[in-house]
């Protein structure tokens, strides 16, 4: 649906010039939800106006179902953009709202009513037609402009953390409601966020961004267990480093001596290197310290935190490493501070770093 090809985005010139987005790419499918992930000035918003018309990149084509739409304004572009702010029309219903795009459009009373009445019934809002939106909570007011939104049913939605302005549990609410939406309506769904559990939740695909790049592309299972590089690593989730020596057989030996084989990522990795392997804490187990054991480390400290316990061990070489073990109402911890304690893992929760 669509085609991002080597675009430059830059603000100013000459030697002050700052590259917001540097020979960026990516492809979208056609009724797929992609989410653009990363910190804040990481390029990702930038992306998605561009897409929207509001940016013109110096370098690069936008392809929309095939056709170039870099030369077209946002309003002839088959696509529409819901703000963090929403942008309703204090002045107007609910129904006026989501009516108004169609308005514009020159469609006739009775098509725009019967539209109005389907969007409000798929937000799940046809009895507030009639309210204003200052007597509606930030959850409505976010279904409302979404309804607005879809009404011309646009090829494209663009997303522009849309959810940030909300509470927590309404925020989880609103994920699982813009899914749903995204897969009644088959509309190409691109988010953007800096938050890794929205990404997660509701992606088909996530892009991670950093400094105008997209460092990696992938599923949320892709990402989450296979990431390529340590910003990626350390950004999705939490993440143990550990420092490695990777040997010619393709097995990497841990600090203490064992040796196990891991994950390698795509492309060559010379041998007798020191790497960084990544470990999220929750493949990790422990027990009292064995002979046999692939890392061990002195329990520095326990801390609860309700679902689950976080045990943050010291290695032997000085770094820092977290176990975290599920809470259950039959099995409570045993260990203390200062004890040596084994840390285990299966050898496909290593995966090896290209940095």
């Amino acid at each position: 649906m669509i085609e991002v090809d080597r675009i430059q985005v830059r603000f100013g010139d000459g030697p002050n010039a700052f590259v917001a987005l540097n020979d960026v790419s990516v492809t979208i499918g056609e009724s797929e939800f992609f989410t653009l992930l990363g910190p804040s000035g990481c390029g990702k918003t930038t992306l998605l106006r561009s897409i929207a018309g509001f940016i013109r990149p110096r370098e690069g084509a936008i392809r929309l179902a095939g056709q170039d739409i870099l030369s077209l304004p946002p309003f002839k572009r088959p696509v529409n953009t819901v703000f963090q702010n929403y942008a309703l029309f204090p002045h107007m219903t609910v129904a006026e709202n989501v009516g108004f795009g169609l308005e514009m459009l020159g469609r006739a009373r009775s098509d725009m009513r019967r539209v109005v009445e389907e969007m409000l019934a798929l937000v799940k809002m046809s009895a507030m037609a009639g309210r204003r939106p200052a007597e509606l909570s930030g959850g409505q007011q976010q279904r409302v402009a979404l309804a607005r939104a879809l009404a011309p049913k646009p090829k494209v939605l663009l997303l522009d953390e849309s959810l940030s302005a909300l509470d927590l549990k309404l925020r989880k609410e609103m994920q699982i409601e813009l899914k749903r939406l995204q897969a009644e309506t088959g509309i190409t769904f691109i988010f953007v966020t800096h938050d890794q559990e929205e990404a997660l939740t509701m992606s088909d695909r996530i892009a991670v961004m950093s400094s105008g790049k997209i460092l990696q592309i992938g599923t949320p299972r892709e990402i989450y267990d296979h990431p390529r590089d340590r910003f990626v690593a350390d950004f999705i989730g939490d993440t143990n480093f550990v420092q490695a020596r990777l040997a010619d057989d393709g097995s990497v030996t841990l600090p203490g001596g064992s040796s196990v084989r891991a994950t390698l990522p795509d492309g060559t990795l010379s041998a007798k290197r020191t790497v960084t392997l990544a470990i999220r804490p929750e493949q990790t187990s422990l027990d009292h310290a064995s002979e046999h054991a692939q890392l061990s480390g002195i329990l520095e400290n326990i801390v609860y935190c309700g679902t689950d316990t976080h045990f943050h061990l010291t290695l032997a070489d000085g770094a820092r490493f977290v176990v975290r073990r599920q809470n259950s109402p039959t099995k409570t911890p045993t260990f203390e501070r200062g004890q040596r304690l084994a840390i285990g893992f299966e050898p496909q929760a290593i995966q090896v770093l290209r940095d």
